[in-house]
């Protein structure tokens, strides 16, 4: 006698595939561009600007958010940057400094999401901004008081439409 029949098994199993498939494209991320760059020595210096390039291909309203993972040497609490996001046609379409909270600065306790001994915090730039379809890039600068800012060990560029 047997228990299991394999044709009911193997009905079972892509029954189970097929609603796994449909149930996973239903979740698409929006997400259009996410890149990131890694940082010498965790070390982002003053005199460095770190340049993202991404193409639009489907005009439309985007949230632009800049991202750090950073290491426990990072000696602030908070995380200033000066930012440029220039137009396919070569215009500055945003050029604005950035104040961003790491931590709570009374308590010490990270904002963003930690890994070990690495938080990575998500910072939005832009909200609900609409771009239109080419080439565009974003220029970002630490202006901390420092000119070597320590315990950086990369930052990112997550761009997805705007809910």
């Amino acid at each position: 006698m047997r228990i299991f029949s394999f044709p009911l098994v193997g009905r079972c199993f892509w029954a189970a595939l097929v609603l796994f498939m449909m149930g996973n494209s239903a979740c698409q991320s929006d997400t259009a561009v996410e890149t990131s760059q890694d940082l010498a020595a965790n070390q982002w210096l003053f005199e460095e600007t770190k340049t993202f390039t991404f193409e639009i291909a489907e005009p439309n309203a985007y949230q632009l958010d800049f991202f750090i993972r950073q290491t426990p040497q990072y000696p602030f609490c908070n995380l200033y940057t000066h930012y440029q996001l220039i137009s396919p046609k070569g215009d500055t379409l945003e050029n604005r400094l950035a104040q961003h909270d790491l931590y709570d600065c009374k308590t010490g306790k990270p904002n963003g999401k930690g890994i070990g001994d690495y938080y990575e915090h998500a910072l939005p730039l832009l909200q609900n901004y609409q771009l239109d379809k080419g080439k565009y890039e974003l220029r970002l600068q630490q202006y901390m008081r420092t000119d070597t800012l320590s315990g950086v060990a990369s930052i990112g560029l997550r761009l997805k439409r705007a809910e």
